[in-house]
């Protein structure tokens, strides 16, 4: 009895130390699986953020390509736009003529490619804007255009609503718009600024509007023309009645 009890005795430091040994090789084996889990999802979650960051890249780079596409579009389409002559105002044709003789003062009456004039020759003297009750030279209209005014100018028989019409609308701008009669015109009603010329047999002030809009202060030089002629023009027939 004293023997087996010795050899049993000598055997249970093995065995502990055996499964000690077990144990611990487990422990170190399942460290080992959570690492690499660990690592594994470490290195998943990195691809993963950089799969998001390229992405990110790639919405950015299209959207400024989208930009400065639309950009480039809208800069073409602009340029385009505003070099391409405007012909016609709401049915109405935009003659373009000549547009020499910016700068270039003479004394005396010069020969014009219009009636009324757009260009050319002129006097040093520029008209007044605003409204006017007697024709103006020709000399002196055409320098107040290379100012960059634009003028409404009429038969002096035209039918008398119209041409209170022509000076309420010339009224409404504080500068760079004129209006008065002139007797030789081929139409009733001529809308003028530097190079074009408009021309209506019967008033519209629609059209009107939208020429001074479109030409105003774009004359050949930037100068100050404030509306200082407040002037109605009296048809021949009002002339005689107040006779």
């Amino acid at each position: 009895m004293s023997k087996r009890k010795t050899r049993t005795h000598a055997s249970n430091p093995t065995r502990r130390s055996s499964a000690k040994t077990r144990r611990s090789r487990t422990g170190a084996e399942q460290n080992a699986r959570k690492q690499q889990r660990l690592e594994e999802r470490r290195e998943a979650r990195a691809k993963e953020l950089a799969a998001q960051h390229r992405a990110r890249r790639r919405r950015g780079a299209l959207r400024r390509g989208l930009i400065i596409t639309l950009l480039t579009a809208l800069g073409v389409w602009f340029f385009t736009l505003r070099s391409t002559p405007v012909t016609e105002i709401r049915g109405h044709e935009i003659e373009s003529l000549s547009v020499a003789g910016e700068g270039q003062h003479v004394e005396g009456q010069v020969d014009y490619e219009s009636s009324p004039p757009v260009s050319g020759s002129h006097s040093p003297q520029p008209a007044a804007c605003g409204t006017h009750s007697a024709p103006i030279a020709n000399e002196s209209q055409v320098h107040t255009l290379e100012h960059g005014a634009v003028g409404i100018q009429y038969l002096p028989d035209l039918e008398t609503q119209q041409i209170r019409e022509i000076e309420s609308l010339v009224s409404e701008f504080d500068s760079h718009t004129f209006s008065a009669p002139y007797p030789d015109m081929d139409a009733p009603i001529a809308v003028t600024s530097w190079g074009r010329i408009m021309r209506f047999d019967t008033f519209d002030e629609r059209a009107a509007r939208d020429y001074i809009t479109e030409f105003i202060q774009k004359g050949p030089e930037e100068q100050d023309c404030p509306a200082s002629s407040e002037q109605t023009f009296k048809p021949p027939a009002s002339e005689g009645e107040g006779g």
